[in-house]
């Protein structure tokens, strides 16, 4: 999905470089587990190249299909395995091997108007 963001860049200069960096827009069908930090309709740049640490907001992707913005977390007990979580606390916390997921660091938060 293509979306358009060009009044975006006549009111907000942001320095980051177009092929390492991409934007996402929470869609309103599971932009739900972030709120209130993060809503439906917001949009968050995130990096191809910086490496996320414990407590970071990533964009996780662990299949063709699944995919979140989530708070990363990494386990004290076993260094491959880390544990995504949502702001939104009743939502349950995702474990997954890194072996089986792509982390992108998110960078930018753009709330929407």
């Amino acid at each position: 999905e293509v979306v358009d963001l060009t009044d975006w860049w006549e009111s907000d200069v942001i320095d980051f470089k177009p092929e390492d960096h991409a934007f996402l827009k929470i869609d309103e069908e599971n932009g739900y587990s972030m709120m209130p930090l993060i809503r439906p309709g917001d949009v968050v740049l995130i990096s191809f190249s910086q490496k996320p640490v414990d407590g970071d907001i990533v964009a996780a992707r662990w299949d063709e299909n699944a995919g979140a913005i989530k708070v990363y977390n990494e386990s004290a007990l076993d260094p491959n395995l880390i544990v995504l979580t949502s702001y939104n606390q009743v939502v349950a916390p995702i474990f997954l091997r890194k072996s089986q997921v792509r982390l992108y660091k998110v960078v930018l938060i753009k709330k929407k108007k």
